[in-house]
């Protein structure tokens, strides 16, 4: 019986070449596993920016001051309004220019509160009545915002983010 030569790059036989294509098929399906790996795609680069403005009415926890920690809900949203009303009036009034004016006006506020509870202004709307006889009223009020005291930001799935806010501050002096 002769045995019968397949040349390549080298001599293999039929029988020698059965094992090879065995084995580099073994190879190629082993490197075919590791290999995966290397078509995902990685989730390191793909972070979710969190830091994004939600809607009060889709947050699961609106912002809050220390006094309204203990309540919950609907109840911890007017509570924060009302403080924070509250709050920014008080300052106003140590002001000596809106002091000795008699005022009874509508200011109304653009917060911004983001993830680490930091309070900012976006923007804010006086009426003719403030802009023409207090000129610094501004200024007071940005004073007046960081000032506040320690603010715990809302929460959406436990998870810290930024909200706005549309807030009317009545500004009521004698």
């Amino acid at each position: 019986m002769e045995v019968f030569k397949i040349t390549i790059f080298c001599n293999f036989t039929p029988k020698n070449l059965k094992v090879k294509m065995i084995r580099l098929s073994y190879f190629f399906i082993a490197l075919l596993f590791v290999s995966c790996d290397y078509f995902q795609k990685s989730n390191k680069n793909q972070k979710q920016d969190l830091d994004t403005i939600i809607n009060l009415k889709k947050v699961d926890t609106s912002p809050y001051f220390e006094d309204c920690k203990h309540l919950i809900d609907q109840e911890k949203t007017n509570c924060f309004r009302q403080v924070m009303q509250r709050k920014i009036t008080n300052l106003l009034q140590n002001y000596s220019d809106i002091s000795t004016i008699s005022i009874d006006k509508k200011v109304i506020l653009f917060l911004k509160i983001d993830k680490k509870g930091k309070v900012s202004i976006s923007d804010i709307k006086p009426s003719e009545f403030i802009e023409k006889n207090i000129p610094n009223f501004e200024n007071y009020i940005k004073k007046s915002v960081d000032s506040l005291p320690k603010l715990y930001p809302a929460l959406k799935r436990g998870i810290p983010v930024t909200t706005q806010y549309k807030m009317p501050i009545h500004i009521k002096t004698n």
